[in-house]
């Protein structure tokens, strides 16, 4: 990921400053090593693209979902709530994210058009491992010649792939109550909050906040509760010499016992082994 990107978080959406890099976009890889291994659901600004190289994938994108697989190029366009779910024992995936401003200003205005979710396509598949390639060796003008291969990508996805927005389309009120739920649970998980406390919030009944905030997230409410509170842990462990009983305090866990075994199982160690690390 490059490091001269920095992201902040506005009313629960991820927002990106490319001012000091010298690309219009962020580019990372990553390897998962566990089946069913789950990520926080979010949403940005920008266009997301992924590249899968290896296993399978479930992708939520707001209430629909698809399989990806090898070779299939995923485009999660502007304010989507999305997460991915491992369903093969090892998957690798490059991540690709475009400056909002830098595709309004050369090639089309995401307030008008949104781009087809799962594709298949070698020539977009070739240009992408070629944006990686130049990203990672650095060649003479390498930023030109990134530049130039974003731009023959960015018109294949608009020529062959993208649609008119529909407009004056209503929200989804469903969506809507879910992202607020989501928020809400961001500012609270390290209290004791139930999700009786979340559902009254957005007025819904728990069977129903439970069985739609599945639909759109692919885990349940608890189980979203817990990543907040293992991901607050593991950054605590990480940069402060608070005590691993301290931080499971902190982020809202009455038991050591079942911190440490939550804990175990959405990082896959130990919280003391990250702590003497």
């Amino acid at each position: 990921m490059n490091k001269l990107i920095t992201i902040s978080n506005f009313g629960g959406v991820e927002i990106r400053n490319y001012e000091n890099s010298d690309v219009p976009f962020d580019y990372y890889f990553d390897t998962i090593k566990r089946k069913d291994t789950i990520f926080l659901v979010n949403k940005h600004l920008d266009v997301e693209v992924l590249f899968i190289t290896k296993g399978k994938l479930k992708i939520h994108l707001d209430k629909d979902v698809f399989i990806g697989d090898v070779g299939d190029i995923i485009v999660i366009n502007p304010n989507v709530l999305h997460n991915i779910i491992a369903i093969s024992e090892e998957v690798t995936y490059d991540c690709l994210i475009i400056d909002k401003n830098y595709l309004e200003k050369n090639v089309f205005s995401l307030e008008k058009k949104q781009i087809k979710e799962k594709i298949k396509d070698e020539y977009l598949f070739g240009l992408i491992r070629t944006i990686k390639d130049i990203i990672i060796n650095r060649p003479p003008f390498y930023q030109t010649k990134a530049n130039i291969e974003l731009l023959r990508l960015n018109v294949g996805l608009l020529e062959n792939y993208s649609s008119d927005k529909e407009e004056n389309a209503s929200p989804n009120n469903c969506l809507v109550s879910i992202e607020k739920s989501i928020n809400y649970i961001n500012k609270n998980f390290n209290s004791d909050i139930t999700i009786d406390d979340v559902a009254a919030y957005i007025g819904y009944s728990k069977f129903y906040f439970c069985r739609k905030f599945k639909e759109v997230t692919g885990y349940t409410p608890t189980v979203y509760i817990n990543m907040q509170k293992i991901k607050y842990a593991y950054n605590r462990l990480c940069e402060s010499d608070v005590t691993v009983n301290d931080i499971a305090f902190e982020c809202g866990f009455k038991s050591l016992a079942y911190f440490s075994v939550t804990f175990k199982k959405y990082i896959g160690v130990n919280p003391s082994n990250v702590k003497r690390k």
